[in-house]
This record gives structure tokens, C-alpha cells and sequence, in this order.
């Protein structure tokens, strides 16, 4: 009875493990990936995201698909929508209510779990944001609070995710309170948009060709090839910031790469034939 509980909750571990491994792609391909984090507007807390996957062919990355709707409601409330404009999916949804609060109710969960922690990275690169309020598009000293507001959330792990990929920023900012501005209520809301979808033929089919395991991992890699030609495969590991740090060839299927001496984050392998053709890229998180 004892062996066989050990070996039940032995089995727990793995599949939980396993689980946790499954579920470590953030920005998933062939999906539109939208984040929304909220940010208080007096404190510049962060707190709490959500993510969600939407199935959108035609959107792409050239600019942030919303479709805003500001409605009347009974009872002096307005609801407020943003929506994937080709697909009509909402995104956020809002009510605004007169010399009441209104509340957010779609996403109707913000959290503050992984990826929605502090990384090891601060993202120095400047963005650009596009202005989903009026009256900040229209008042610079509101831009300034919303940069300023952003810089709670720029380290986090889901905007450097975020910041692999190419990917646009949306604000807005949320008033529940028509009337006299309680501004204790007020949120910033951020948008992070990645449309992953147009992934090339190519590419996509070469990433088949490569498995990395074990993927998180603590010390070691194994880079398994299913690919012609795969002696001379030349490897580069980078970091979020995009700076290279370790390179290699590949010279059999099964090759163990050491990254016991890699701080904990977020790294990419990028892959390219003998000749310097670019194959892949995969994602690697070192524990």
C-alpha cells in the first residue's frame, strides 16, 4: 500500500511537471495573442494581466485591430468595448457610471502569477504607443503619466515575451466614475497585440526539425536534429536584450549544450545551416 502510494504521487509530480512544461509558450503561433495589464493611476502599481488567444486570419501586425464602442446604457451607465475589429471578438469591456463606479468586466480576472512577474530584464528600447483615449492622445502631460506608468510594468516577463516578437502597445485610460473624477478608481489600461499567424512555410517547417529537452531546464540541453545536412549546423544563443551569448556547430542528431553557468530568464537559439541559411529559432527558459 505504501510503495504503491509513493509511486501514485510520483506519477502526480510528472504529469504536473509535464504540464508545467506544456504550458510555458507564451506568444503562441498561428494565434492573435493580446495581453491586457492594469496599472493604477495614482500609485503606478501593477496590478494584474491577462491573456487571451484569438483566432484572427486577417489580422496582421501592421496596426492594433480594435473597434472602440462607447454606448449608453439604462440607468446613466455607458459600457465601453474594445473589439478585434475584422472577428467583432471582444477584447475589453467596461461600464462607466454616473457619480457611481462602473467596473471592468471582461477580462473579469486580473492576475499577478507567472508570466505576469518581475524577469531579470528592464526594456530600454524605445516604443511607440498608440493612444486609445481622447483626451490623452490630445494632452502630452498624460502621455508623460502613461510612460511613466509603463515603466511598472516594462520588466515584466510577459512584456519581454511581448518584446521577442513584433508586437504593438495600446493604452487606454479607464475612468469608472462619470462626473467628478474619483481618480482613486482610475486604471491604465495597456494593450500588448502580436498577431503570430503569417509564421513562414519554411520556417515553420524547419522548427519541427529541432526539439529541445529539457525545456525549462536547470543545467543542460539536449538539441535533438531531424534535419538533412545536420553535421556543420551552426547555433547562436541570445538573451532578451538580443546580445549573443554563447555559439556553437552542431556536430551529430543529439547534441548536449551546458548552460549551467546561465543566469535564471528567458534565452533564444536561433539555428543555421553549414552555408549561414537561417532555419529557427526556439525558446529557452533557464531555471
Amino acid at each position: 500500500m505504501r510503495k504503491f502510494i509513493i509511486v501514485l504521487i510520483f506519477g502526480i509530480l510528472l504529469h504536473s511537471i509535464s504540464f508545467a512544461q506544456l504550458d510555458t509558450v507564451i506568444i503562441k503561433s498561428s494565434y492573435t495573442n493580446i495581453a491586457i495589464l492594469k496599472v493604477d493611476y495614482l500609485t503606478n502599481a501593477f496590478e494584474g494581466g491577462n491573456m487571451h488567444y484569438y483566432n484572427c486570419p486577417t489580422c496582421t501586425n501592421d496596426s492594433l485591430p480594435f473597434l472602440y464602442n462607447h454606448t449608453n446604457a439604462p440607468g446613466e451607465v455607458v459600457n465601453i468595448r474594445f473589439s478585434l475589429e475584422p472577428t467583432l471578438e471582444t477584447v475589453f469591456y467596461a461600464s462607466e457610471a454616473w457619480m457611481s463606479c462602473g467596473y471592468i468586466e471582461y477580462p473579469d480576472t486580473f492576475n499577478t502569477n507567472y508570466p505576469f512577474t518581475l524577469s531579470n530584464y528592464q526594456l530600454n528600447k524605445k516604443l511607440s504607443f498608440k493612444y486609445l483615449s481622447s483626451e490623452v492622445s490630445h494632452y502630452p502631460i498624460l502621455q508623460k503619466q502613461a510612460e511613466l506608468a509603463w515603466n511598472s510594468v516594462n520588466s515584466l516577463t510577459i512584456t519581454n515575451e511581448f518584446l521577442a516578437n513584433d508586437f504593438k502597445i495600446g493604452i487606454y485610460l479607464y475612468k469608472p466614475r462619470l462626473g467628478p473624477t474619483d481618480f482613486s478608481k482610475v486604471k491604465w489600461i495597456f494593450f500588448l497585440y502580436c498577431n503570430n499567424v503569417n509564421t513562414s512555410v519554411d520556417e515553420y517547417n524547419n522548427s519541427d526539425r529541432f526539439i529541445i529537452y529539457p525545456n525549462p531546464t536547470a543545467d543542460n540541453i539536449v538539441l535533438e536534429c531531424n534535419y538533412s545536412g545536420s553535421n556543420g549546423i551552426q547555433y547562436s544563443i541570445s538573451d532578451l536584450s538580443n546580445a549573443s551569448i554563447k555559439k556553437g556547430i552542431i556536430e551529430s542528431i543529439n547534441n548536449k549544450i551546458d548552460l549551467s553557468l546561465f543566469s535564471k530568464g528567458i534565452y533564444f537559439i536561433a539555428l543555421y545551416a553549414s552555408d549561414g541559411t537561417y532555419l529557427t529559432t526556439k525558446k529557452i527558459i533557464k531555471l
